[in-house]
């Protein structure tokens, strides 16, 4: 999954804190899964989640995660920026939300979801000049 595989190096490190590559892929996997239980119960094959970006160890993981679910990741500033009004453009179909039993999880969008196909495996947003939410869809491979 990540280019570097011995588990033990380290990641990532930010001023709140460090991972290890094998603590990423572990929160990585466990975000992909509960991604797949989440796809089986709404019923759609392709989600589209918001993923907060304000904490780097947490972005990574949930990013890597929606790709290992082959779901459409959505970067999200969480700190400055309401998922309401991101939602209104995107239409996602789930949220990660942080669990204190393990760590972020995704969980159900409760507003109007997109009907039609997924495309892309990330979609970067921006207002650029006009102001408006906008976004542009990207392939990682």
């Amino acid at each position: 999954m990540l280019r570097h595989r011995n588990s033990q190096s380290l990641a990532i490190q930010t001023q709140h804190g460090s991972a290890t590559v094998g603590q990423i892929e572990e929160a990585a996997r466990a975000f992909a899964e509960g991604l797949r239980g989440l796809s089986r119960d709404v019923g759609r094959t392709r989600l589209c989640i918001l993923v907060p970006s304000s904490d780097p160890v947490t972005f990574l993981s949930c990013l890597i995660g929606s790709r290992l679910a082959d779901c459409v990741a959505v970067p999200w500033r969480d700190e400055s920026v309401l998922p309401e009004l991101l939602a209104e453009v995107v239409l996602p179909d789930a949220i990660a939300r942080h669990d204190l039993r393990c760590g972020f999880q995704p969980e159900p969008w409760d507003g109007p979801v997109f009907d039609g196909e997924r495309h892309g495996d990330i979609i970067m947003m921006t207002s650029g000049s006009t102001g408006k939410p906008k976004g542009v869809a990207l392939d990682l491979d």
